[in-house]
């Protein structure tokens, strides 16, 4: 994937999908040492039929990394149905310590249906 994006970017307005279902609700990350670890609310009074939308993950790295300092990304397409609450993303030791954007959103099952994205921080 070829991600260019420049330098006056604010990550944290960037969409990276856009759509109809619910957002994830208070979405946070845990970077671990050997990936990271996201996490959401799944509220009690939710419609069932949002239950099993999967998750969406991206780790946006803006320098890269590597050398070269070209952009570099990693993502998870159909991850943790929303109702599990939580889901992991692996890095590479070449991914580990470097500086990334992360983003959430949710697709449908049917895959037909996705969520506005949203830009995680750190807890």
């Amino acid at each position: 994937m070829n991600i260019l994006l420049s330098k006056w970017t604010i990550y944290s307005k960037a969409l990276v999908s856009k759509g109809e279902l619910p957002p994830a609700v208070a979405p946070s990350i845990s970077v671990l040492p050997n990936g990271v670890e996201f996490t959401w609310q799944m509220p009690q009074d939710m419609d069932y039929r949002y239950r099993n939308n999967r998750a969406m993950l991206l780790l946006y790295f803006p320098q890269g990394v590597d050398a070269s300092g070209v952009p570099h990304a990693v993502w998870e397409l159909s991850g943790a149905r929303r109702s599990d609450g939580l889901d992991f993303i692996a890095l590479d030791t070449n991914e580990q310590g470097k500086s990334f954007e992360a983003y959430i959103s949710f697709i449908s099952d049917d895959r037909f249906n996705v969520s506005d994205s949203m830009w995680v921080t750190t807890e």
